[in-house]
């Protein structure tokens, strides 16, 4: 299913804090190029602009930019490595 605005769903704040958020706003992108990001247990697709916080370094970090030295938190808070990060082009 496709997401709309006001469509909630549930995220992870600096704090460890889950909470339910709104969506506001919706930017459709055509994409050719977009990054496969593996950890030991899944993989995840990412626009190469998608940010993700990596609470190690305490900074925000684009999927492009990512690396096997970045960390994620997952939804129990626990510090999850990124194995890889490849970018993936279609024509």
């Amino acid at each position: 299913r496709s997401l709309s605005v006001t469509d909630e769903l549930t995220s992870l704040e600096k704090d460890l804090r889950l909470v339910t958020s709104q969506i506001i706003k919706l930017k459709p992108l055509e994409l050719n190029t977009f990054y496969e990001i593996q950890f030991a247990q899944e993989s995840i697709f990412a626009s190469p602009s998608q940010l993700f916080f990596d609470p190690v370094l305490d900074k925000w970090i684009s999927a492009k930019d990512l690396s096997n030295e970045n960390f994620f938190l997952d939804y129990e808070g626990k510090h999850v490595q990124c194995l890889s990060c490849c970018c993936i082009v279609q024509d």
